[in-house]
C-alpha cells in the first residue's frame, strides 16, 4: 500500500468517525450533556455538533489563546499553496452545496439571529451594502422604463405573499450585479419568485446558446438579440455611459461572444 492510499484510507476512516459522532450527538432524546471541562450539565444546544466533551464556552476559551497563531499559520499555508484550496473545493463542490442546503434548512433561526447580531455590530457595513444596491438599481433604470409596470410586479408579489402565506419577492432575471452581465431595472427583466427560490438563484445567470451543429445561425442570432434587449443594447441606450451599471458587459461575457 502506497503512502497516498494509506492517507486516503485514514481520511475515510476519520470522516466516518466524525459522521458517526455527529449522528450520535444529533439524537433528539439527549436534552442535556455533561461538560468535562467546567464539570457542569448543560442543554445540548450549548454544545457544538462535533464535540461532546466540552461546551461551546469552554471550546471558545480553549481556542482563544491560539487564534492569532492559527490565523498566521493558515495565511502562510495559503500563500505557499495558492491552488490547493480551489482544487479541494472544486472536487467537493456538489458535496459542499448539499451540506450547505441541509445546514441552512436545519438552522434557520440560528442564521437569522447570527445576521441580526452581525448587523447590529456592523451598522456601517450594512449601510454600505444597502447604498450599493440602491445605487446599482438607480443606474440600471433607464429613462424609458415603465414605472407603473414595475410597480405592478411588487404589488403582485405582496398579494401572493398574503394569499399563500409564503414570502414572494421580485427578482431580476438578468441580475443587476453579476460577474457575467448586468441587467436593467425594467419591467421586461422582472419576475416573481418565492423567497427560497430567489435566494438559491442569487446573482447567477446562464447564457444558453446552442451550437451551430444543433441549430442554425439565424436561431443563434435571435437568441443573442433577445439577450441584447434585456441588457439594454439595441433598446435605444447602447452606450455604456447611458446604461451605467445596468448595461455594461463585464470581461467574461465579452469573451463568450459579441452581445
Amino acid at each position: 500500500m502506497t503512502d497516498e492510499e494509506r492517507k486516503a484510507k485514514k481520511r475515510r476512516r476519520d470522516h466516518a468517525r466524525v459522521l458517526a459522532r455527529q449522528q450520535r450527538l444529533a439524537d433528539p432524546t439527549r436534552l442535556t450533556r455533561f461538560c468535562r471541562c467546567c464539570k457542569t450539565t448543560k442543554p445540548s444546544a450549548d454544545f457544538y455538533p462535533s464535540c461532546e466533551t466540552r461546551c461551546r464556552a469552554c471550546e471558545q476559551a480553549k481556542a482563544l489563546p491560539h487564534r492569532d497563531k492559527r490565523r498566521t499559520y493558515c495565511a502562510e499555508w495559503r500563500r505557499k499553496h495558492p491552488r490547493a484550496h480551489s482544487i479541494w473545493a472544486q472536487k467537493r463542490k456538489q458535496e459542499r452545496y448539499e451540506y450547505g442546503v441541509k445546514w441552512r434548512a436545519a438552522n434557520q433561526t440560528q442564521r437569522r439571529d447570527g445576521y441580526r447580531r452581525w448587523a447590529k455590530a456592523n451598522p456601517d457595513r450594512v449601510n454600505a451594502l444597502i447604498m450599493k444596491r440602491c445605487a446599482a438599481k438607480k443606474h440600471a433604470m433607464p429613462s424609458w422604463a415603465n414605472l407603473d409596470a414595475i410597480r405592478a410586479f411588487y404589488s403582485e408579489a405582496i398579494r401572493l405573499t398574503r394569499e399563500t402565506g409564503m414570502r414572494h419577492e421580485v427578482d431580476h432575471i438578468i441580475p443587476l450585479q453579476s460577474p457575467l452581465v448586468c441587467g436593467l431595472h425594467v419591467e421586461t427583466n422582472l419576475q416573481i419568485l418565492t423567497s427560497e427560490a430567489n435566494k438559491k438563484k442569487r446573482n447567477h445567470f446562464e447564457v444558453l446558446i446552442q451550437s451551430p451543429a444543433e441549430n442554425d445561425f439565424r436561431s443563434i442570432a435571435s437568441q443573442t438579440c433577445a439577450i441584447k434587449s434585456f441588457v439594454g443594447v439595441g433598446a435605444g441606450v447602447g452606450s455604456a455611459d447611458a446604461l451605467g451599471v445596468g448595461g455594461a458587459l463585464s470581461e467574461p461575457s465579452k469573451s463568450m461572444g459579441q452581445f
